[in-house]
């Protein structure tokens, strides 16, 4: 079964390659804002793995489409000849150097795609745009339209209207927004155009459901997997025998924070290929950092847990400070953090702590050399810290198109990841966990922290992170 062919057509610079990235995941395909980018058709297939699913084929705009609808209006005597009439002045003008954008973008057309033709709703319809939809018209294919507001919108409707007497079915389609659900929904649309497609479109939703979800898994994966290398990375040195430990503590901590920094970054890019973002630019790039440094303890409670929470995390198995915790943290602020560590004591100094991890002597060697070791954190916000500030990355890239070629800002936040079942603009992600959920993520995390149970933590971890990830793709509906 061969994949579904659309071609991809419209006025030049409205916004026809943008279409083709969002709709083919490529962020490969040049968009400008300069008109005439796109000179000649390129063919795009979405598979997955391996198999063609559609292709969008990206075309260049119309230019003289009054003048070419005035020829084929005079060289046709018949409705029933239109197709061929078109076709004949394709084969007229093809290696002349007349007409050659018009001569382009029909040409797949008249070799069997379906047209999606692509209009900006954030400007007026015009004369040229009516040329160009009789030209189409006269094809006979099933076609499609799509406006694709570059602005503010503010003649959708007058294009609704226009589009509605020449198209089979006229949808708004933002390529630079439009999230996988509404990529999804526009697939289905096409798939009742043509009944030969029907069965080649549902397949490709099917499949890219479920490679969404596979992708979903995969960086629940990556993202576990992250946690656990850098929750329980250790820096170790031999300093022989004489070596003075304390000596060598910069130098570790220098070299443990450079890993973490590396792995983090590492974690990130892996996230990014999973969903086939290979381009992308981020703002630490740009040397426009607004995500923070990872160890900038300013921005840990940014990322992690607040005080309150670590304090709860501290209280432990306490049934009874447990109870007092959660009355107290309805309201929290400076004093409440206050009053709930007086709950546990000294039991949640390390809470106020900015000391990541310790060094200690790790190993005597038989010869009377030393190994010390930095590492692993024992700060129980470093691992909340990793995990959201993993979360936050991977949501803005969910909620970000192909076709989108500004830097990926990560703007400072709370850690507003949703969970399931829970909107775009809900709480912290780990408040929005229950209880069980909460004491499980904290056991987990612990145990990476003391070097307990390893696989099974990364395996619970994995379960645990799975679920937040694919609440991300419900919050856009």
């Amino acid at each position: 079964m061969s994949g579904a062919l659309f071609a991809v057509v419209g006025h030049p610079n409205k916004g026809k390659s943008s279409v083709v990235a969002t709709l083919t995941e490529d962020d490969s395909i040049a968009i400008s804002r300069q008109s005439g980018t796109t000179t000649r058709c390129r063919y795009f297939p979405m598979s997955v793995d391996g198999q063609e699913l559609y292709t969008l084929v990206d075309t260049p705009g119309f230019q003289r489409a009054r003048k070419v609808l005035r020829w084929l209006e005079e060289h046709n005597d018949s409705v029933a000849d239109r197709q061929s009439t078109v076709r004949g002045f394709v084969e007229t003008f093809r290696d002349t150097g007349q007409f050659p954008d018009e001569c382009e973008l029909l040409q797949p057309v008249l070799n069997g795609a379906g047209i999606i033709y692509v209009v900006d709703g954030s400007v007026p319809f015009g004369n040229d745009y009516e040329a160009e939809m009789e030209i189409l018209r006269w094809t006979g294919r099933p076609s499609l339209a799509l406006i694709n507001s570059m602005g503010d919108g503010a003649y959708e409707q007058q294009w609704r209207d226009v589009l509605g007497q020449y198209f089979q079915v006229v949808r708004s389609f933002n390529a630079m927004n439009a999230e996988f659900d509404k990529r999804i929904d526009l697939l289905s649309t096409f798939a009742h155009l043509d009944e030969s497609w029907r069965a080649s479109l549902d397949l490709a939703v099917d499949r890219l459901k479920g490679e969404r979800q596979a992708r979903n898994h995969r960086a629940a994966s990556a993202i576990a997997t992250m946690l656990v290398e850098m929750v329980s990375h250790v820096e170790e040195q031999n300093i022989g025998p004489e070596g003075e430990p304390k000596a060598f503590v910069k130098a570790l901590e220098f070299q443990y924070k450079n890993f973490q920094r590396r792995r983090e970054e590492k974690g990130r890019r892996t996230i990014e290929k999973l969903f086939d973002f290979r381009r992308v630019i981020r703002e630490e790039d740009a040397q426009e950092l607004q995500l923070g440094d990872l160890f900038s303890m300013r921005d840990w409670y940014l990322w992690g847990l607040s005080k309150t929470q670590l304090t709860v995390v501290a209280a432990g198995a306490s049934a009874a400070a447990g109870a007092a915790l959660d009355a107290v943290t309805l309201g929290a602020s400076l004093g409440a953090v206050a009053f709930v560590s007086s709950l546990v004591g000294g039991g949640a100094a390390w809470i106020y702590s900015d000391k990541l991890a310790s060094l200690r002597i790790k190993q005597v060697m038989p010869l009377g050399g030393r190994t010390i070791a930095y590492g692993p954190s024992r700060h129980r916000n470093f691992p909340y810290v990793i995990l959201g500030r993993a979360l936050t990355h991977l949501k803005i890239l969910k909620q970000r198109t192909h076709a989108q070629r500004q830097v990926l800002s990560l703007p400072e936040t709370t850690g507003q990841v949703s969970a399931p079942g829970e909107g775009a603009e809900s709480a912290h992600w780990y408040q929005a966990l229950d209880k069980p959920q909460q004491q499980d993520f904290d056991r987990q995390l612990a145990n990476l922290s003391e070097g307990k149970d390893m696989l099974s933590s990364h395996q619970r971890l994995l379960e645990l992170v799975e679920p937040l990830i694919a609440a991300m793709d419900s919050d856009s509906q």
